[in-house]
């Protein structure tokens, strides 16, 4: 459980963590570390990143999606929001960087 600064109420403040599954907490922690080292080699290797999808399905390794070098930002994201919204039955987490 955590808690609020001095500066606020001390009431307990519950974390999704209280309530999830460890199964649940380790797919969760995976998809960010993986989302996380994905983006910061490639910030460290090309000075940023374009858009990509990290995803989770019961039992499967991560996914990354990617496109191109050439692909339009704007484009991508909605390209991987809707592969996203495609697989949303298999998936236990995804998200978008």
């Amino acid at each position: 459980m955590r808690f609020r600064s001095p500066h606020e109420s001390a009431k307990p403040v519950n974390s999704w963590r209280d309530t999830a599954s460890d199964e649940a907490q380790q797919t969760l922690d995976d998809l960010f570390d993986t989302a996380l080292q994905l983006a910061v080699q490639h910030v460290a290797k090309r000075g940023g990143f374009l858009p990509f999808a990290v995803s989770a399905a019961d039992g499967d390794p991560i996914s990354i999606e990617m496109l191109g070098e050439k692909a339009d930002a704007l484009r991508t994201i909605d390209l991987l929001w809707s592969s996203l919204r495609e697989r949303r039955d298999d998936l236990a987490a995804a998200a978008l960087w």
